[in-house]
């Protein structure tokens, strides 16, 4: 019996020491990092203890220069934009334009403008195509029935209406804001983004590109110095130029460019919130710049009331409603449907019905309190 028990004993002495034996030898694996691509990468550890570290930083340029950038397509409807405008400006009391000509320009009928087979037209947002067609009739009647006149320096028709002014700042939105804000980076997180980094540029990556041809602005951006009108495609023009004229009061010229070159740096290395953040930047601060010139214009046609002059009275309207026009054109916008709608409705369709600067009270109210500017920039936009 003495003999039965000792025996038990001493198996169960053995599982205890073989057990404390494999314990022990467990408890000496070194533990640390194991992960390779990790910067605390420890060759000698057996056994990870979820310290590893990663370095996910990545350089943002200074300028807009990355691997493989195009946006050819975006320069050549900005190179047709400012043809188009050219041509409506040259029509005067002794010169007709033919809507044939006009029409030519805006849909590239020919294949070949600027090198180019893309249009302004087939990008305009769509429900407003026929309206801007109509303005081509518009001056193409107006100036061959000799009805217009000049008012100062400005050709306009037998109501005042500027129509060069209209359909430059009009197609400012129909095409260039539209497209780039709810077309490309709206929808930017459903592109592909297969090799991101390589020497040619992923789905995500161009077409965050062509967002940035439509800004207008040159690769150099923050030094303005470059930003003159000598040479089209090196230099600022419409959005690019116009966010230069209202950087006194909102200071954002370099916070845009900086998102535009953040979002692209993080595209390329993945960073798919640093991307988010920066197109969300970009899009308000765009939207804040349409809304000051809003205001601007509507300043100067106050301006232009109490001094009587009235062909600069056309004139800036003429730019006020066209950029009342371009703060729709963004889905998502600050500003609601309806307190644009009633911006934009505060124009009208005849300036000359426009005789006190109250007129636009309601409007400046909105633009105020939906953007949160301040009084002293409402009052120098």
């Amino acid at each position: 019996m003495e003999t039965v028990k000792l025996r038990e004993l001493k198996k169960v002495l053995l599982i205890v020491i073989t057990f404390s034996i494999i314990g022990g030898m467990s408890s000496c694996r070194k533990k640390g990092c194991t992960d390779e691509t990790a910067t605390n990468y420890n060759e000698k550890a057996k056994k990870d203890d979820g310290t590893c570290e990663f370095d996910d930083s990545y350089e943002v340029p200074t300028t807009y220069t990355f691997n493989d950038v195009r946006y050819d397509g975006q320069t050549a409807r900005l190179q047709m934009l400012d043809m188009l405008s050219d041509e409506v400006n040259s029509a005067s009391t002794s010169n007709a334009v033919n809507y044939s000509d006009l029409e030519a320009i805006y849909k590239n009928i020919s294949g070949s403008l600027f090198g180019s087979s893309k249009d302004l037209y087939g990008k305009t947002y769509s429900l407003d195509q026929q309206y801007f067609l109509d303005l081509l009739t518009t001056i193409d009647t107006t100036s061959i029935n000799g009805s217009g006149v000049m008012e100062g320096d400005y050709y306009v028709t037998n109501q005042g209406v500027e129509i060069d002014q209209l359909i430059q700042k009009g197609l400012m939105g129909a095409v260039l804001y539209y497209q780039a804000t709810s077309g490309y980076l709206e929808d930017i997180s459903g592109d592909d983004n297969t090799g991101a980094g390589g020497t040619e540029a992923t789905d995500m990556e161009h077409h965050f590109d062509e967002a940035f041809g439509y800004f207008g602005a040159p690769t150099d951006f923050s030094d303005q110095s470059t930003t003159g009108d000598a040479d089209f495609v090196a230099n600022a023009n419409f959005w690019g130029k116009y966010t230069i004229s209202r950087n006194g009061e909102l200071n954002n010229v370099e916070t845009i460019f900086t998102a535009f070159r953040t979002g692209r740096a993080a595209i390329s290395n993945e960073d798919y919130v640093a991307r988010d953040a920066a197109i969300e930047t970009i899009i308000t601060e765009w939207e804040k710049v349409a809304a000051a010139s809003v205001v601007h214009y509507i300043n100067s046609v106050k301006a232009d009331l109490t001094s009587g002059d009235l062909g600069s009275k056309y004139h800036h309207w003429a730019e006020g409603k066209g950029f009342a026009m371009c703060l729709k054109y963004n889905i998502s916008k600050v500003i609601s449907t309806a307190d644009q709608s009633t911006v934009e409705a505060a124009f009208g369709n005849n300036p000359g019905a426009i005789t006190v600067g109250s007129d636009f009270d309601a409007s400046l109210t909105i633009i105020k309190n939906t953007y949160g500017f301040s009084d002293t920039q409402m009052t120098n936009f």
